[in-house]
Parts: C-alpha cells; sequence; structure tokens
C-alpha cells in the first residue's frame, strides 16, 4: 500500500473532509495522491481523461468512494445544523424543512459534483459542490434564502476557479477565446430556450426541464465525444425530472429533488459550457476557468436582478467574487491557524496525510514541460497532429463491406505506430481496432506460437480499446491443428460479440518475410489465413503498416489481392507548427517566427526529427534563467542540433545500414556538399555507378529529391548526419 493511500482516514466521511482541505490549503497532497495514481495524470484532472488502467487503480476507486461520500457528509453536518435551529428557534414546519434543506444539498452536491467531475476537473468539482452546498444547507432556514443561494454558488465557483488555477500550469490569458466562448455559450442557451418556447404547449414537457436536458447532452457529448451516449444520459435526467414534476404534490419532500436537479445542472453547465469551449479555442486552462467564471457570476447575477430590485446585491455578488479568488492571499495568511490546528485536536484527521506525503514540485515551478516523445503516441494527446486524409481512407475502409486492406507505406520514423495506436480515439465505438506487431510476433518458431502471439496481442487490445473480455486462446489448444482452431476462435469472437466490427492492424508487417526466409513458419499456410480473412470474414477488416510496399516481397500481392496502398508522408507545415508551438495546453515556449521557421526547413515537418529537435530545444531553454526561458529564437535553434544528431543516431544508422554501398556514397556525396546543395545527375554520376537505379530508391526512400538544378537532401538534420559521419 502506498504512502499516500494508507494516509488518507479510513472513514470515507472524514477523508471527504481531508481532501477538502487538501485541495484549499495543502495542493501538494492532493497532487501526491494523484501522482501515485499514474505520474502522468494531470492534478487537474477530469472523469473524462481517464483511460482503462487509471480506473482500475484502488486508489482512484477507493478517491471516488470518497468523492460520493461528500454528499452524505453534507447532508449530515446540514442536518446536525437545521435540526439544531429548529430545536432552538421553531419553525413552521419543524420536522419537513430540516428534511427538505438535508434532501436538497445532498442532491445538489452529488449533481453537480458528478458533471463538473465528467466534464471540468474533479478537483474543481470536489470543491465546487461541497463548499455552495454547504453554504446553501446553512442559510436553508430563512423563507427567502434565495439571495444568499446564488451568492454561495458566486463564491464556491470562484474559490473552486482559484484551486483549479493552482493545480495547473502557467498560462497565458487569451481575451478572444473567452469572448468567443462566452458568445457562444449564450447563443447555444439562447437557441435552447426559443426551441423550450415552442414545448410550452405540451402537457408533461416542462420548458425549463426540456432546456437543461438539451444543454446537458450538448455538454456531455461535447466533452465526452460520444453523442449516443450523451442522448441517452440526457434522457434519463429528463424522464426522472419530468415523472417527479408531475406526480407528486407541490409540498411534498420529492419537489426538493427536483429542484436540486435543476439546479444542480444549471450551475454546473454555466461554468463548463464557456470553460471547454475557452480552453479548446485558446487551448489555455486560464482561458477557460476565467470564461466559466465570469460567465457563473455575470448569469446569476443578471437573473436575481431582474426578479428582484436590489442594487446592493451586485456589489454583494462582486465581494462574493473576490474572496474565492483571492484565496491564496487569505490562505498565506492563515498557515499560522492552520500550523496551531495541526499540533492540536485536527492533527489526526485532517494532517495525518499532508505531513507524512513528500512534498511534489510547487505548483508555480516555472520550468516548461517538455511534452516531446521519442517513441510512438499512446491515448489522447496533441502531439498527434494531422492525418486527416489517411484517417478518410480508414473511414471508407470501415464503411465499405468488401473492402480491401489497406497498406500503411512509409519511411521509418514517420509516424506509422503512432497513427494505428490512435485508431481507439479515431474510429467510433463500435469498431474494435486490434493492434498486432508483427515484430512480436515473428519471434515464434512454430505455427502455433505465431497464433498464440497475434490472439494475445488481440485480447489486450481489445481490452484497453473497448474494455471487452475476450476468451483465452492457450497455446496448447492450437498445437494439434493451429490455423483450424485459430479460424474458429474467430468465430466465437463473432458469435459473442454483437454489432462490432474489427480492424486489425499488422505493424511492421515486413518483419515476416524474414522469418519465412528462414522458413521458421510456411508462408502459404500464414498468408492463406490472412486471405481467408479478407475474403470470408467481413466484420474482420486489415491494415498492414510498414517501411516497404508489398511488390518488394515475391507473392505476397498474390495473397493480399486488391491492396489499397496509403502513403504516410511528412505533416503539412500548419500541421507542424502546431507541434511545434503549441504542442500541449498551456504551454510555455513561445518561438519567433525565425525560430518557428528554422525548425521546419531542419526538419521538413518529419515528424520524428520534428519531435526530437524540439525535445532538446525545451531541455536547453529549462537550464537558462527565467529572464531568457520562455522565448526560443533562431539562434537556441541551431544551439539544439548536435545534441539532436546524437539522440537520434540510432534512427540514422538503421537509415545507413539499409542502404547499399553504391548509395551510401552517393549520400555522403551529395552530404558535404553543404545545406541545401543541389547537384546534378551527370556530376553524381562521376561519383558512383548505376546512377539511374540509385537514385530510383533514394527517392523512393524520400531520402533525396530531384530539383530543377539536380538532386538535394530531403531533410536537413538527415543530410547534417550523412556529413558528420563521413567526417568521423
Amino acid at each position: 500500500m502506498s504512502l499516500i493511500s494508507s494516509s488518507l482516514h479510513s472513514n470515507p466521511l472524514l477523508a471527504s473532509t481531508q481532501l477538502l482541505f487538501w485541495l484549499l490549503f495543502r495542493p501538494s497532497a492532493w497532487q501526491a495522491l494523484v501522482q501515485n495514481i499514474d505520474i502522468k495524470l494531470s492534478p487537474d484532472f477530469a472523469l473524462y481523461n481517464l483511460n482503462f488502467e487509471q480506473w482500475r487503480h484502488p486508489l482512484l476507486q477507493r478517491l471516488l468512494w470518497i468523492y460520493v461520500a461528500g454528499p452524505l457528509f453534507i447532508g449530515i453536518m446540514v442536518g446536525l445544523w437545521l435540526y439544531s435551529l429548529s430545536w432552538l428557534w421553531g419553525t413552521p414546519e419543524p420536522s419537513i424543512t430540516p428534511l427538505k434543506g438535508v434532501i436538497y444539498t445532498m442532491t445538489l452536491c452529488f449533481v453537480s459534483g458528478v458533471i463538473s467531475g465528467i466534464t471540468v476537473s474533479v478537483a474543481f468539482s470536489f470543491v465546487a459542490s461541497m463548499v455552495s452546498s454547504l453554504l446553501i444547507g446553512l442559510f436553508f432556514f430563512s423563507g427567502e434564502w434565495h439571495s444568499e443561494a446564488v451568492l454561495s454558488g458566486i463564491f464556491a465557483a470562484s474559490l473552486a476557479s482559484n484551486v483549479l488555477i493552482g493545480l495547473t500550469s502557467k498560462s497565458s490569458l487569451k481575451i478572444g477565446s473567452i469572448f468567443i466562448s462566452l458568445l457562444v455559450t449564450n447563443v447555444i442557451l439562447m437557441s435552447i430556450l426559443a426551441l423550450g418556447s415552442v414545448v410550452i404547449s405540451f402537457p408533461f414537457l416542462d420548458p425549463q426541464v426540456l432546456v437543461l436536458t438539451f444543454c446537458l447532452i450538448f455538454l456531455l457529448g461535447f466533452t465526452l465525444q460520444k453523442w449516443k451516449l450523451a442522448g441517452i444520459l440526457g434522457a434519463i435526467f429528463w424522464i426522472i425530472t419530468t415523472v417527479l414534476i408531475n406526480i407528486v404534490e407541490p409540498d411534498n419532500l420529492i419537489k426538493s429533488v427536483t429542484g436540486s436537479l435543476s439546479n444542480g445542472v444549471f450551475f454546473t453547465l454555466l461554468f463548463a459550457l464557456p470553460y471547454l469551449l475557452a480552453r479548446k479555442i485558446g487551448r489555455t486552462s486560464l482561458s477557460g476557468i476565467v470564461a466559466g467564471l465570469l460567465s457563473c457570476w455575470s448569469v446569476y447575477t443578471f437573473f436575481f436582478m431582474l426578479k428582484q430590485d436590489s442594487p446592493i446585491f451586485l456589489l454583494l455578488s462582486l465581494i462574493a467574487l473576490g474572496l474565492g479568488w483571492w484565496r491564496q492571499i487569505w490562505l498565506n495568511k492563515s498557515l499560522d491557524i492552520t500550523g496551531f490546528f495541526q499540533a492540536n485536536f485536527l492533527q489526526g484527521v485532517i494532517f495525518e496525510g499532508a505531513s507524512q506525503v513528500k512534498e511534489v514540485t510547487a505548483v508555480d515551478d516555472q520550468k516548461i514541460e517538455n511534452p516531446y516523445t521519442l517513441v510512438p503516441l499512446r491515448g489522447q494527446t496533441q502531439l498527434f497532429v494531422g492525418r486527416q486524409d489517411v484517417s478518410e481512407r480508414i473511414e471508407n475502409l470501415r464503411q465499405n463491406q468488401h473492402s480491401s486492406p489497406i497498406l500503411l507505406y512509409g519511411q521509418r520514423r514517420m509516424g506509422k505506430t503512432s497513427l494505428i495506436l490512435q485508431l481507439s480515439q479515431m474510429l467510433p465505438d463500435k469498431y474494435v481496432p486490434l493492434f498486432v506487431d508483427f515484430q512480436g510476433a515473428a519471434t515464434a518458431t512454430t505455427h502455433s506460437g505465431f497464433l498464440y502471439q497475434i490472439s494475445r496481442a488481440m485480447r489486450k487490445s481489445a481490452r484497453e480499446n473497448r474494455q471487452f473480455l475476450w476468451p483465452k486462446l492457450s497455446i496448447d489448444a492450437l498445437k494439434d491443428d493451429p490455423f483450424t482452431v485459430f479460424d474458429e476462435w474467430l468465430d466465437d469472437i463473432e458469435d459473442n460479440v454483437k454489432g462490432y466490427s474489427f480492424l486489425i492492424t499488422f505493424d511492421e508487417f515486413e518483419a515476416l518475410e524474414g522469418v519465412f526466409k528462414k522458413e521458421r513458419l510456411d508462408k502459404d499456410s500464414v498468408l492463406s489465413t490472412f486471405r481467408h480473412i479478407i475474403q470470408h470474414r467481413p466484420r474482420f477488416k486489415i491494415l498492414m503498416a510498414g517501411a516497404y510496399r508489398l511488390e518488394e516481397f515475391s507473392d505476397w500481392a498474390h495473397y493480399l489481392i486488391n491492396v489499397d496502398t496509403v502513403h504516410l508522408g511528412y505533416l503539412g507545415e500548419d500541421e507542424a507548427k502546431q507541434l511545434i508551438e503549441n504542442p500541449m495546453e498551456d504551454f510555455l515556449l513561445e518561438y519567433t517566427p525565425e525560430a518557428t521557421q528554422r525548425v521546419l526547413t531542419l526538419t521538413r515537418c518529419h515528424p520524428a526529427c520534428l519531435q526530437a529537435l524540439c525535445k532538446e530545444i525545451v531541455l536547453l531553454k529549462n537550464q537558462e534563467n527565467t529572464k531568457t526561458r520562455y522565448l526560443a529564437q533562431k539562434e537556441d535553434v541551431e544551439k539544439a542540433i548536435p545534441k539532436t544528431l546524437e539522440i537520434s543516431k540510432y534512427y540514422f544508422l538503421d537509415i545507413i545500414e539499409k542502404r547499399s554501398s553504391a548509395e551510401k556514397k552517393l549520400l555522403s556525396f551529395l552530404a558535404n556538399k553543404g545545406e541545401g546543395a543541389e547537384i546534378s545527375r551527370a556530376v553524381l554520376s562521376e561519383h558512383c555507378e548505376n546512377i539511374d537505379e540509385v537514385l530510383s530508391n533514394l527517392v523512393e526512400r524520400q531520402l533525396i529529391e530531384e530539383t530543377a538544378d539536380g538532386f538535394r537532401f530531403q531533410v536537413e538534420l538527415i543530410r547534417r548526419f550523412f556529413s558528420q559521419q563521413g567526417k568521423n
């Protein structure tokens, strides 16, 4: 058990107060908790960000139980408060009013917490839902408590926003994105309000509930990108609320549920819609937070002042907004108080974890986060850009029942593996991508071992991408008649998984050719199995990825007929600029136009070269002081080149090893002519035999290109490596 896990109080109710205290006063303890779940998980994560493995983590599951216990804690605290007031002062309805307050605040806390936890952030939702519900419950005894409720909501949203800012990396404020998001939010709300006014005369169709339902569907659909699921959840909300409104008496306790359901959804919508829009448009968390907070404050204040002529309320709402936003000021002044509590009666509950947790890096650390990686990209990531043409070809494959297999062809490190690993995000839920790496499967020495490796990879992908638990195909079952048993296993999958189609992606398919040449596997048996799947299993589609065309291998085209070849080349310039200047939300490093252009020139928008160079630029800038750290200039790009060549040498050496001696000689000669040098065919022929064949091969591999004046290297970084090798 991890230290942070054991430091959480075993009682879920006390643990909920502990988490609230951590978020408000000990954010480093919350960060440590999140890092114990997954080191890559951001402290401001939302539930929709979690992958399958993170959902299964015991600490996250415990956190969610504590998360659910929050409304129960609120109900207990509000109940004790209201029943105490009822006992001391008396109320017109002593047996009902406190119970109404408990039901209202618990439902409000749960609904607003769950929806904002899905769409905004778990940390934000915990603070906003707990604080707003508790404050509203404290004022529930009053006959006219609506103004206090609105002020409580504004204060809670402001406080939670301040907490969220502390958990995100520093970012700039994009005023334009805030304005656009608020405008779009108002257009959406007004459009849905207009729709609600159309159905006002229909029985059992409450226009307010209908408006909230459509807004909820849009919010969840926009966040999850699963509109069918969003529609189902919205329909459930509408049915529950409509039934409660139409079957109960006005004074019944259940009315508290309907009111809190509506207000909980409305409270979340006002923040989440502009937050998500501004964050997507401006690509900074700060813009989203400010947009959401302005939306909450302005709409709540406007509607309240519209119903009640109270000029003083505007001032009170501004005070509530400021009190939450200035949390950091009164937080710093409260350190002596928290120290007193730590030394006394709260030490065993609130501070139990915070005192044990090792302090993590301060949230205002000015280091630039380095998002670049030299390995294939998995999961949702902004580092994966472009490839729309390939996506469209895959979409055609999905829609055509009798479509041909696809060969994704391109030179090494062009992003083929990253692309097929992103298919789970790109394809609809009814499509199951099954990733098979032939470099691993080709290590098998028998047919049973080979098919076992493939089945195991397919089962793993089905579990990770769509949470399917498929039956295991044991290696013992495959021993006697492996191909027949494997075929029957595919029958079982089709019979038991109705309504889904499957895309088998064979990465590094050329690895099989070496196995065939060594006669460890029979080419006819293996390729005939693939052909049988293509011809007789329309629910199974095949996509192969590799650095060679199919015709370069004898007999393959005979088995895999009518293969649709898709070439994966360089990124587009706009896509490459996005990867350079905006690889992640709240990226702190800015580039001068000259620096960006220099990166483009050196890499030719080659994704692997671009990531390697940008990675080194970030590392170099982080060594500088804060005065110069956040701006990359052209000279910074030049400084990063030597280290980039060093860390990429194995990729470059792989290029060299696969070239013939004549090709190496020509590349070395051309590289030594300098950056951008174009050498005519006549000159090159003096230094190379079989010039036509050599040039054709090198152009095919995208190492050089033909220009009006001759031939030159396509990628300057690759040219520099060849030049460097010639000097060594």
